[in-house]
């Protein structure tokens, strides 16, 4: 069967009923478009709450590009099937559930330990903001920089010590499995060391090609997030919690 019919087929076995309707109507969301959306997630059998984009982190919309395994396979086909500006509530199969980069960023954040047999139906609330090869969302601004391969820079805290410090991320030289090498370490959040006298183990580098931010103190390292999203610096393994995204408004 061919790719197309799979899909048409897999959207048959889906309902997607919108009920906030944009005035104006352009394109329906399309493969390669980045999708800009909110969405609250229920179990279809008991109405557990699973995942509630707003109620997680800091309540801004997520991120995807459809076709690219992002998020479920269910929120892909929902998505194609809406224009921006528009609200639906979308009823999944199990087997077109539970999976994407982007969902499980949420699901993990907000209903870890949470997890559904592939066989149990789900529900969505998904709404639309924008969905464009280039959104709005995420355009650049001026005032606000990009990262760079290549270049160190530093992770710093929204928090700082009791002497009003600023805080960093920093990496513990030390092996936490020592005198074993296993190439695990901690990181916790030091005092900034400053940039006249700097810290490597307080500098990092983004990999555009690899999507990491490697440890300049631990070259072999990179940052690694925990399914309890807890953060330590692993050795490169090309590992998918090794590999990250960042928006440029933030």
């Amino acid at each position: 069967m061919a790719q197309g019919s799979e899909l048409r087929a897999d959207a048959a076995r889906m309902t997607v009923n919108i009920h906030k309707e944009t005035i104006t109507k352009g394109p329906y969301c399309a493969e390669d478009d980045y999708v800009v959306a909110h969405w609250k997630k229920w179990n279809g059998t008991d109405g557990t709450k699973m995942e509630d984009v707003k109620e997680s982190g800091d309540g801004r919309p997520a991120v995807f590009k459809i076709g690219h395994f992002q998020v479920s396979k269910c929120l892909d086909l929902a998505a194609q099937q809406m224009h921006a500006g528009e609200t639906a509530k979308v009823t999944c199969p199990g087997d077109l559930d539970q999976g994407g980069d982007v969902q499980n960023l949420y699901r993990n954040s907000y209903n870890g330990n949470y997890y559904l047999d592939k066989t149990t139906s789900t529900k969505y609330e998904l709404g639309i903001t924008e969905c464009a090869l280039k959104p709005k969302y995420m355009e650049q601004k001026g005032d606000m920089e990009s990262l760079v391969s290549g270049f160190p820079f530093y992770i710093k805290s929204n928090k700082v010590d009791a002497d009003g410090d600023i805080l960093v991320i920093t990496a513990d030289p030390a092996d936490q499995y020592a005198p074993r090498s296993t190439g695990v370490h901690n990181v916790y959040l030091d005092k900034f060391s400053g940039k006249k006298t700097p810290d490597t183990m307080q500098q990092w580098i983004w990999n555009a090609e690899e999507q990491s931010l490697r440890s300049v103190g631990l070259p072999a390292g990179a940052l690694f997030e925990g399914f309890n999203q807890n953060m330590i610096v692993y050795n490169w393994r090309g590992l998918h919690n090794q590999r990250f995204k960042y928006n440029k408004v933030s």
